[in-house]
């Protein structure tokens, strides 16, 4: 039998002592063994749990042109009609300008709110391409949600 003795001198040492601390080759290598198994079922889990991150970011990020197409096309919409607005209400001073564009971002942020909550919601659904396709569709946002897709995949 192999015997090997850790962190103890075997000149110095007194038997009693050097056979306490003494641990057979067998032994290290079932320790070993062990270790290795451990540490390749924690590597297994981390890799799948990283896995899993990454698919559910990826799926959020697939959200994302729509939410972006729909951010800037009410934002439009907003510009165009208090431009619109300016138009007819004449002079404004600049406190007023404020309040005025306060008052649409406000509006736009508040209409916004839901559906973004929802489109971000549906990056777990398993019909999300149908549900974005309707977003789209309904908002007029086809050509900006596939440009946005083409300047993130670029």
């Amino acid at each position: 039998m192999n015997l090997l003795l850790v962190g103890i001198s075997h000149k110095t040492s007194p038997l009693e002592v050097r056979e306490l601390f003494a641990i057979s080759a067998e032994r290290i290598q079932e320790a070993l063994g062990a270790l290795r198994e451990h540490a390749l079922e924690a590597t297994d889990r981390i890799i799948a749990e990283e896995t899993t991150l990454y698919q559910q970011r990826e799926k959020q990020l697939q959200v994302v042109p729509t939410i972006v197409s729909l951010q800037r096309h009410l934002e439009d919409i907003r510009r165009a009609e208090l431009a619109r607005a300016r138009h007819s209400l004449g002079s404004l001073t600049p406190e007023q300008e404020k309040a005025l564009e306060a008052l649409t971002r406000s509006l736009i942020n508040k209409i916004l709110h839901t559906p973004f909550t929802e489109l971000k919601q549906a990056a777990s659904r398993p019909d999300r391409s149908e549900f974005l396709e309707v977003v789209r569709t309904i908002f007029h946002l086809e050509d900006d949600a596939r440009a946005e897709a083409a300047r993130a995949v670029n």
